[in-house]
Order: structure tokens, then sequence, then C-alpha cells
């Protein structure tokens, strides 16, 4: 089940946050080593919609056995959003066949706007 949080971003600003997935086995957690694993993210208006507005950068720590990674967007993509709340998740899938495919992280993006251009 994805955790389902919600974002604010400036328009022009850089988004990044970091995340770490665990391996929860009863009453055992572990760091799940994401180096058989694959990641994308997008950010659309709506549910409904096919047209997406932006596309995370998705990066893998250089140590993937710590289950962490980066989730981010640029100042220039941020930029050609407009002011409002959007939508967004990402999805983590394996290299299995076929892939098991989860979804790690959803919610609202809101843009907010900038004055200093």
């Amino acid at each position: 089940m994805a955790d389902i949080t919600d974002f604010q971003v400036g328009q022009g600003e850089t988004f990044s946050i970091t995340l770490q997935i665990q391996n929860v086995s009863g009453s055992v957690t572990n760091y799940l080593d994401i180096t058989d694993y694959t990641f994308e993210g997008q950010v659309r208006e709506n549910y409904q919609t096919d047209e997406i507005a932006a596309e995370f950068t998705i990066t893998k720590d250089p140590a993937p056995q710590s289950g962490s990674l980066t989730v981010a967007l640029t100042p220039t993509q941020t930029a050609l959003l407009d002011q409002r709340e959007y939508v967004y998740d990402v999805k983590m899938s394996s290299n299995d066949s076929p892939p098991v495919v989860r979804r790690i992280l959803e919610g609202g993006l809101y843009v907010r706007p900038a004055s200093t251009r």
C-alpha cells in the first residue's frame, strides 16, 4: 500500500525528496535492496487525464541495499506547471516476469506561483 503524502512546490523551484523503502516481515523491518527494481513517477492535472504535466527523475542511492532513492523535479519543470493542485504517484517494478508493480507514494502536488522571475 502506498504512502499518501501531499507536497507543495513553488514555480521555478527544485523539488526533491528522499525515500527509504523498508521490507516488513512480521516484527522484523529491513531496508529493501532496490538493485533489481525500476522506478517511475508522473504528475498529472487529475487522475483521468492522459496528459503528463511532469515526469520525476528518480535516482537510486549508490548503495541500493539501503533502500534509498531520490525523487525530483527540476526548476525548469516546476516553472512550466500552472498554479494549481496536481496529483502524482511513484511506482516500483520488480525485474521478475511478470513484474510485480507497487505504488509506493502518491498524493497531491500543489504548485504555488512565483513573484520573483
